[in-house]
């Protein structure tokens, strides 16, 4: 049923877009050559794949999301040149740029409350070398001449013992019934 319904959504379209070729070309329209933006976009749009926004919102909307909260997490102020924004080069509305930022931020904000580290606390760090106490060992004593040990040798076991009994000298074995249930 889930299936169907994806199917449904996406209208049996499998010519499935990125939004990456989207970001790369804005970009470049844009002059946008920092890279730390570039990379916090791309790691932004990498994230964005693993949840339901790709169904939500379509590939422009979400370059265009990416690019915005990449900006303004390093600071980079996004050019405004001859009447034209830069959310233009994206065709996105400003409305469905802003509804596609809140998601992205809820989507972020949601995965961030989760604990990432591990269940068990750091390992406190060793007391400073001065404080230890030493440790001594006592010396092992020194032996004077080594003992050798000397076992006995084994008696010889008799050949008619290592070979099999013949069939009908052999038991037969025979186990309970089980009780019926």
């Amino acid at each position: 049923m889930g299936e169907a319904l994806l199917l449904s959504t996406i209208r049996f379209d499998f010519n499935i877009q990125h939004p990456y070729e989207p970001l790369n070309l804005a970009l470049k329209n844009l002059g946008i050559s920092q890279k730390e933006v570039k990379q916090a976009a791309i790691n932004l749009i990498n994230d964005t794949l693993r949840t339901a926004l790709v169904v939500q919102f379509k590939p422009h909307y979400i370059a265009a999301g990416a690019l915005h909260l990449a900006s303004k997490f390093h600071d980079v102020t996004l050019p405004f040149e001859q009447g034209k924004v830069w959310w233009h080069q994206f065709d996105v509305a400003p409305k469905q740029l802003q509804a596609a930022i809140q998601q992205m931020k809820q989507v972020f904000n949601e995965r961030n409350q989760r604990p990432t580290g591990p269940a068990i606390g750091p390992i406190p760090a060793p007391a400073p070398v001065e404080k230890q106490q030493a440790v001594r060992f006592p010396k092992p004593a020194l032996v004077a001449k080594q003992q050798t040990l000397s076992l006995p040798k084994p008696a010889p076991v008799a050949k008619s013992l290592l070979k099999p009994a013949p069939v009908e000298e052999q038991q037969a074995v025979s186990f309970p019934k089980p009780a019926p249930v």
